[in-house]
């Protein structure tokens, strides 16, 4: 049985090898194709456009109410008629 398992082994690994051994020249036909192309593609890449100016502005809302504290939401609550 051992002697089995290393002969299958064996073969496996002689056909992995004249597989192998077969491929070399289209994965250099491949390369060589690839080479061509991406030589041959130029990209064309349109420059971005300037940002917009940013121009501050000041805040002069300090003594308004908050939109998102309690007391803003108690005074919605007091003009929404309950059901």
């Amino acid at each position: 049985m051992r002697a089995t398992n290393y002969a299958l082994a064996a073969s496996l690994m002689l056909v992995m090898f004249g597989l192998a051994g077969c491929s070399s020249s289209e994965q250099q036909e491949l390369q060589q194709w690839m080479t061509e192309q991406r030589n041959a593609i130029k990209p064309r890449v349109e420059p971005l456009p300037e940002p917009t100016k940013f121009s501050p502005q000041a805040y002069n809302q300090e003594a308004s109410i908050e939109p998102f504290s309690n007391q803003k939401l108690t005074q919605a609550l007091k003009r929404t008629p309950s059901r």
